[in-house]
């Protein structure tokens, strides 16, 4: 299924309508979701729409960070994801005791997670290679392994955590291999889900 579906998607609006409507079922059949609303998206998926549509019958929405964890209503963002409505608050006071009591880094900052500020103010586009075509949509990535590697080679000490799960649908597990391209004997990688993660770093 995997390839057949690559395969559609990357045909793109050249794919025969009824090999649409079989993957769309197919889609149906694997995720509960109903192969109309495939369909009409023309077989993509967004993260946003995969959280409303997965429980739209029960009237509940799936967390990015914990699929486990389930809120009531639409997926809006942050402000109605149940991981982040019921745990930040746990998670920061968590950071911000690790960051100085078990690392012992003094600082009047605290540590934020979902800080307006420097999520507006960031160059996501950092990693954005020119497109092989004039008219190509190319939104790029974020991309800190220059100054990564840089900390690195600066600190010989210093250790990379790096956590992502199945469970995880803002952080999918079978994309963190693609940022790791810098030396394994320095990075710690745990394959695990957003709340075990977090305690396993804490």
């Amino acid at each position: 299924m995997k390839e057949e579906y690559v395969s559609a998607l990357w045909e793109g609006n050249k794919l025969a309508d009824d090999r649409k409507r079989s993957i769309a079922e197919i889609l149906e059949m694997l995720t509960g979701i109903s192969s109309a609303s495939f369909y009409q998206r023309n077989l993509r998926m967004n993260q946003v729409d995969f959280c409303t549509l997965l429980l739209e019958e029960s009237d509940r929405s799936l967390s990015v960070y914990d699929s486990r964890i389930t809120a009531i209503g639409p997926y809006i963002g942050d402000l109605n994801d149940g991981t982040m409505f019921n745990l930040s608050g746990q998670l920061k006071t968590c950071a911000n005791d690790y960051i100085k009591r078990e690392i012992g880094y003094e600082t009047n900052l605290p540590y934020k997670s979902g800080n307006a500020e420097v999520y507006l103010n960031r160059n996501w586009e950092s990693g954005k290679v020119e497109p092989e075509m004039p008219d190509s949509l190319d939104l790029g990535f974020p991309d800190a392994s220059d100054a990564l590697s840089h900390a690195l080679t600066r600190a010989p000490y210093l250790r990379v955590f790096v956590a992502g799960g199945s469970l995880i649908l803002s952080a999918p597990l079978n994309r963190l291999p693609i940022a790791l391209i810098i030396s394994r004997s320095r990075i710690l990688f745990v394959p695990t889900s957003f709340t075990e993660s977090t305690r396993a770093a804490i």
